[in-house]
């Protein structure tokens, strides 16, 4: 069973409890202005979170992080339009990042974009019953 709405009406933390108390698994879709994030449960329990908000993209986080310079990161995505591959890849094989600061830094920032819909006071939500990505790296919980 899904569900939708606004976040005016039935507010984050309510939707969050009606998916962990039916241990529900698939995708919750939130929407607020031009601003897309997504929230995948197994279970009832938080996996993983996706954010298009440029604010919450890994390669700024790292920088935020100190873990990588802007021209590092810059570098890196250039590799990335060229070569396809991931951004954390490419860090990883250049010898700027190690592994386990990747893990926990694409958990944090997974962390990060749900606690900041905790400050939205309004937007839309949806829930798609069953709805996986096909690609989970990180979980959450």
């Amino acid at each position: 069973m899904g569900l939708s709405g606004n976040l005016r009406t039935m507010d984050l933390p309510e939707i969050l409890q009606w998916i962990s108390t039916g241990h529900k698994t698939g995708t919750l879709h939130l929407e607020r202005r031009s601003v897309e994030k997504r929230i995948v449960f197994r279970g009832g329990v938080i996996h993983t979170s996706w954010s298009n908000d440029p604010r919450e993209s890994l390669g700024q986080f790292l920088i935020r992080e100190r873990l990588v310079t802007e021209e590092q990161l810059f570098r890196a995505l250039l590799k990335q339009e060229t070569e396809g591959r991931l951004l954390g890849t490419i860090l990883i094989g250049d010898g700027l990042l190690k592994e386990a600061d990747l893990r926990k830094s694409l958990q944090a920032k997974a962390e990060e974009t749900v606690y900041d819909l905790f400050l939205w006071p309004e937007g839309k939500f949806e829930f798609k019953d069953g709805e996986l990505p096909e690609n989970i790296n990180v979980f959450i919980g």
